[in-house]
């Protein structure tokens, strides 16, 4: 992963980036860790945001990666999701779970979900 130096001096870093706010900040990683197994990057690139945009968006981002997984899997349940962690979510978050049914039931098919927004493993695996 490519690390860009953060050139910017302290009078940039006072707020959080999402929503400008100057309450104390936490460390978010871009690309979220829910998109990546371990082991990690060792560079992996942090932002200064507000605990609560921080916390805001993991819901989200939580959806996101197992809508991928799901749509990659054709399949919701998570025994038969190949990440761990995306299992682990699954099993423990019913409602990032009914999300990714409820999307599926649009749909004839994960699988054919798949085909049709043209997700390929080796298309994941560059955009993640």
């Amino acid at each position: 992963m490519q690390y860009f130096n953060d050139f910017g001096d302290e009078r940039q870093r006072a707020w959080c980036i999402c929503c400008g706010s100057g309450d104390k900040y936490t460390r978010d990683h871009l690309p979220s860790k829910v998109f990546l197994d371990k082991p990690y990057p060792g560079n992996l690139p942090i932002v200064r945001v507000c605990g609560r945009c921080n916390l805001g968006s993991s819901l989200d981002e939580q959806y996101v990666a197992c809508l991928i997984e799901c749509i990659k899997c054709g399949h919701t349940s998570p025994e038969k999701i190949e990440r761990p962690k995306i299992q682990r979510i699954l099993a423990e978050l019913s409602a990032v779970r009914a999300r990714a049914q409820q999307f599926a039931l649009g749909h004839t098919s994960i699988t054919m979900t798949s085909r049709y927004l043209g997700v390929t493993d080796a298309g994941l695996q560059k955009s993640l």
